[in-house]
């Protein structure tokens, strides 16, 4: 099998593990591996479509096939280091993290997560070393000097990290994000909200690897948002009008398509839009800024789902807002906050996300004329730094 024959069967394989058909997809990796042992695309897709099932064992057993054949790089090792640690086997994902380093001394996340653990132990001279190292090498500098700061900012070394600012603020250029990432670090006012040139800048940069980082970090919005249409009794059929409010690459398509009649993605990235458009689920796309989608779609959606854009926002008012006029009569929307629990309504966070507590969230969506929730509940959304962020899922609805 040439070349070409290989790219054009990586690339179905890929179509069918966004179609669901997992098994299928599976087939055509295991083919491609054993006509090209040494390619690693093969081997880095199976181990995704595996930990798309939750599968991590298995994602792992396929790393550790590849590596035992003499197929060794860094990127394999960085994530063999994630499925390690995923598994609940820290001692492992160290190993792999540091052999990874040793391999690519440019590696990003397993500086980071060595970092990570090196905190946990109570070492976070180690970590701040290793850290060092990071930005020393490879490119993006200014990205990695302010990776660094938002790490020890998230677990209490300030001081540390103030130096990683300082270095940040030297080399970033004058945009947008260096803007936000400052006021998140306490060098600037905290904003309203995450600006529309900032998200649209940081998304477009990150589509590339967005789904593979996601899995990374165990990100459950779909599982998420299925059990919260089960509590909602929406199902197979509705033949709903949908607006995936913040579709980003469509991780939540898949979950949504069975109730809707027509789905509509919405997202400020281009680069997102263009990954959801792979995926063959949605009906458009369109790109937008949800605080307009009243305008755009006024009264017009059954369903609104909206997973994980409210932490982008520090006021919830003009979101809330725009939902109450795309809504049609009788319609539901789906949202989610990331938890906030003590005094405070709003926190803006190192990550440049903001948390909410639920009685700020009521109050904005009772201002746009919402009653109280018909369901709302609890779960973890995603993993940061190894440790649970706490969501909250709401549901309006008729």
């Amino acid at each position: 099998m040439n070349a070409d024959a290989r790219a054009c069967m990586l690339a179905h394989a890929a179509v069918l593990r966004h179609a669901g058909l997992r098994a299928e997809a599976l087939d055509l990796c295991d083919r491609l591996i054993a006509a090209a042992p040494a390619d690693t695309h093969p081997v880095q897709l199976s181990c995704e479509i595996h930990a798309d099932g939750g599968e991590n064992a298995l994602a792992l057993a396929r790393i550790e096939a590849a590596l035992s054949r003499g197929v060794v790089t860094g990127a394999l090792l960085e994530r063999a280091g994630a499925l390690a640690h995923a598994c609940g086997d820290v001692v492992r994902a160290v190993a792999f993290w540091q052999r990874g380093l040793s391999v690519d001394p440019a590696l990003h996340e397993a500086a980071m997560r060595l970092a990570v653990v090196a905190i946990a132990d109570g070492r976070p001279d180690d970590a701040a070393r290793l850290l060092d190292r990071m930005c020393a090498v490879g490119s993006e500098t200014a990205d990695r000097t302010m990776s660094a700061a938002m790490l020890l900012r998230h677990f209490g070394h300030d001081a540390a990290a103030e130096a990683f600012v300082d270095v940040y603020t030297a080399l970033a250029p004058d945009t947008p994000e260096r803007t936000h990432r400052l006021a998140s670090l306490g060098r600037g006012p905290v904003p309203m909200r995450a600006s529309a040139d900032y998200v649209r800048h940081m998304f477009d940069g990150a589509a590339a690897s967005y789904d593979i980082n996601l899995l990374a970090i165990d990100n459950r919005g779909p599982r998420i948002l299925a059990s919260a249409m089960s509590k909602a009794g929406l199902a197979a059929g509705a033949g709903l009008r949908v607006l995936d409010a913040g579709c980003g690459t469509g991780l939540c398509a898949a979950t949504v398509r069975p109730v809707a009649d027509r789905l509509i993605g919405v997202d400020l990235s281009a680069d997102m839009l263009a990954k959801a458009a792979e995926r063959g689920q949605y009906d458009a796309l369109e790109m937008l800024d949800i605080v307009d989608l009243g305008s755009a779609f006024p009264h017009c959606a059954d369903l609104i789902v909206c997973m994980d854009v409210l932490p982008y926002f520090g006021d919830l008012d003009p979101v809330f807002t725009a939902f109450r006029k795309a809504q049609a009569n009788g319609g539901y929307v789906i949202t989610l906050i990331e938890d906030l629990s003590g005094a405070e309504a709003c926190r803006f966070l190192p990550s440049g996300r903001y948390r909410h507590d639920r009685d700020r969230l009521i109050a904005s969506a009772r201002a746009a004329g919402f009653a109280p929730p018909t369901v709302e509940f609890c779960d973890t959304l995603r993993l940061e730094y190894g440790q649970d962020v706490v969501t909250r899922c709401v549901i309006f609805g008729p």
